[in-house]
């Protein structure tokens, strides 16, 4: 489930990047729909690697940069 326990459980806030915001928009119009609050929502932007690209989980646990952004050779 891509919205994971957000929809139904108690939370007051969701930190998203630019391309997760729009499903935290639709979380939020699924809670209200069942009568919870909206969560506030923090977009925040991309920590660049040294290659100048996003450092994400998925680049850390393939081996191709450390959680630093530092690139594995």
């Amino acid at each position: 489930d891509r919205y994971g326990p957000s929809i139904k459980d108690d939370f007051d806030a969701i930190i998203v990047s630019s391309e997760t915001i729009k499903t935290a928009r639709e979380i939020n119009k699924k809670r209200e729909k069942i009568g919870k609050k909206p969560l506030k929502i923090f977009e925040i932007k991309p920590v660049l690697a040294e290659d100048g690209f996003r450092i994400s989980s998925t680049r850390i646990r393939n081996n191709e940069i450390d959680k630093n952004g530092k690139i594995i050779k």
